[in-house]
C-alpha cells in the first residue's frame, strides 16, 4: 500500500468515523457522549476504520455501502444507548450530508481544475485533495450543528404519525439518488435516453405523490384550525370562570352587607334593602352578558369581551340580524378577526379624547347576497393617509412603538382574504367601520338559504 492509498483508505475513513460520531451525537443532542465514553468512541472509530475497509474491498459495489449503513446504525445504537429507529433516520441524514458535501466539493473542483469527473478522481493526488475538502466541509457542517444547538427531538416524532415529515424526507432522498445518478451517467456515460425515459416517469410519479401530499397538508391544516379555536373557546371560557369566582367573592360581600342591615332592623331598613338590591341587579346586568351569534366560539370571546367593557365604561352593542353560521368562513379565523378589531377598537376608545358615551357596536346582516359583518366605535377618526396603510405589516399608530404592535390588523387582513373575503374601513369624526363581507354557506346561483335574514338595500 503507497502513502496516498494509505491516506485514502486508512487516515480519511478515521476522520469520516469521527465526523460520523459528531454529527449523530449533535443531532441526537447528545453532545458530552465523547467527553464521557472515551473508549467507547475510540472502539467506534477503529471498527468503523476496519470495517468499511474490509467491506469496500472484498463486497461488490453498492452492497458493500449498504452493509457500512447498516452496521452504522447498529453500532452507534447500541454505543451511544440510542432508539433503533432514531439511529436509522439519523444515520439516512448523515449520509444524506455526506452525499452533498462530497457533490458540492465536486463541481467545485470540476470548475476550478476544468477537468472531468472521471478523470480527476483517477488521479491519486487530486482524488486525495478531494476526500481531504469533503472532510473539511463536514467537519464545518458538524460545527454549525453544535455552534445552534440543532438536534431532533426523536421522541415528539416517533410517537405520532407524520406523513409530512416522511414526504420530506422522501424530496430529500430523492434528491440525493438523482445527484448521485447523474454523477454516475456522466463517468460512465451510460445509455443517455433510456435515463431520461426513467427519469421522466419517476418525476410524474412523483407529481403524484406531491399532490396527495397537498391533499394530507389540507386536512392536517383544518384540524389544526379547530384545535386552535377549541383552544381559543377555553382561554375564553377560563377568564368567564375568573369572573364568575370573583362574582362569587362579590356576592358574599354584599349577602353579609344585607343581612346587616336585616340585624340592625332601623326603621328604614326594608326601602335600604330593597335600594342596595335593585342597584346590585342593575349592576349584575351591565357587567357581562351572554351573547346567541350562531357561533359558540364567538360567543366565548364576546361574553370576555363585554366583561372587559364593562369594567372600561364601554357599552358594547351586538346585534345578530343573521347568525354568524350563516357566514363561509373558518371558526378559529372569525374568532381571531372579530378579536383583533374589538381590540382594536378599544385601545382607540380608550386613547382618544374623553367623550360622553363610549361605544363599540359589532352587527351583521345579509346585503346583495354577501355576509356583512360591521364593526365600529365612536373613537378618533382614523387620519386619511393611514387609511390604506393601516393592514400593512407592522404598521402602527401607537406612540409607543413596541414591536408586539402593527399586526393585529394585517392578520385581520389575510384572514379575510384567505376565506375570500373582502374588507374595508371608513371613518369619520362621529365613528370609524370596519366592514368585512364574506360569502354565504349555501349560497347557489344568486339564491340564500331561508333561514337568513336579506337586509332590504332599496
Amino acid at each position: 500500500m503507497d502513502l496516498m492509498q494509505f491516506v485514502n483508505e486508512v487516515v480519511f475513513s478515521f476522520l469520516e468515523a469521527v465526523i460520523i460520531l459528531l454529527l449523530f451525537i449533535f443531532l441526537n443532542d447528545k453532545k458530552q457522549f465523547i467527553r464521557y465514553n472515551k473508549f467507547k468512541s475510540f472502539v467506534f472509530f477503529m471498527l468503523y476504520m476496519i470495517f468499511s475497509y474490509w467491506a469496500s474491498t472484498y463486497i461488490p459495489p453498492v452492497f458493500h455501502t449498504i452493509c457500512i449503513a447498516v452496521f452504522m446504525v447498529v453500532i452507534l445504537s447500541f454505543v451511544t444507548q440510542s432508539n433503533i429507529y432514531a439511529s436509522i433516520i439519523t444515520v439516512g441524514i448523515i449520509g444524506i450530508l455526506i452525499i452533498v458535501t462530497e457533490s458540492i466539493v465536486l463541481i467545485i473542483e470540476m470548475i476550478f481544475l476544468k477537468i472531468d469527473m472521471a478523470t480527476m478522481l483517477s488521479i491519486p493526488k487530486v482524488k486525495v485533495l478531494h476526500s481531504a475538502l469533503c472532510k473539511v466541509a463536514q467537519l464545518g457542517v458538524a460545527a454549525f450543528l453544535y455552534r445552534f444547538n440543532i438536534k431532533i427531538n426523536w421522541f415528539d416524532m416517533l410517537k405520532k404519525e407524520n406523513s409530512t415529515l416522511s414526504f420530506s424526507i422522501l424530496q430529500i432522498f430523492m434528491m440525493t439518488m438523482f445527484m448521485m445518478s447523474v454523477n454516475f451517467v456522466v463517468s460512465h456515460q451510460t445509455d443517455i435516453m433510456l435515463y431520461n425515459i426513467l427519469l421522466f416517469i419517476i418525476y410524474l410519479l412523483f407529481i403524484l405523490l406531491g399532490f396527495l401530499d397537498y391533499k394530507e397538508r389540507e386536512r392536517l391544516l383544518k384540524i389544526q384550525y379547530k384545535f386552535e379555536a377549541q383552544e381559543e373557546y377555553v382561554k375564553n371560557m377560563e377568564i368567564m370562570m375568573n369572573v364568575i369566582r370573583r362574582e362569587k367573592h362579590d356576592f358574599a360581600n354584599h349577602l353579609n352587607t344585607i343581612l346587616a342591615m336585616c340585624v340592625l332592623n332601623k326603621p328604614d331598613s326594608l326601602g335600604r334593602i330593597e335600594t342596595y338590591i335593585r342597584k346590585l341587579t342593575n349592576s349584575l346586568k351591565s357587567s357581562y352578558h351572554f351573547f346567541d351569534t350562531g357561533n359558540d366560539y364567538v360567543d366565548g370571546l364576546l361574553a370576555v369581551k363585554s366583561n372587559f367593557a364593562f369594567e372600561n365604561d364601554i357599552h358594547l352593542e351586538v346585534d345578530i340580524e343573521t347568525p354568524l353560521s350563516e357566514a363561509e368562513v373558518n371558526d378559529s379565523h372569525l374568532t381571531s378577526i372579530i378579536g383583533n378589531i374589538v381590540d382594536n377598537a378599544f385601545e382607540a376608545i380608550q386613547t382618544g379624547q374623553d367623550r360622553d358615551g363610549k361605544v363599540v357596536s359589532i352587527c351583521t346582516y345579509i346585503e346583495n347576497n354577501k355576509y356583512c359583518l360591521s364593526i365600529s366605535d365612536n373613537g378618533p377618526m382614523i387620519p386619511e393617509e393611514h387609511k390604506d396603510r393601516i393592514f400593512e405589516n407592522g404598521f402602527s399608530t401607537k406612540s409607543d412603538k413596541k414591536e408586539e404592535h402593527g399586526f393585529g390588523l394585517y392578520i385581520v387582513k389575510q384572514l379575510v382574504a384567505q376565506n375570500n373575503g373582502e374588507i374595508t374601513v371608513s371613518s369619520s369624526e362621529d365613528e370609524t367601520e370596519f366592514l368585512i363581507r364574506f360569502n354565504v354557506r349555501g349560497h347557489k346561483n344568486g339564491e340564500i338559504s331561508s333561514n337568513t335574514y336579506q337586509r332590504n338595500t332599496a
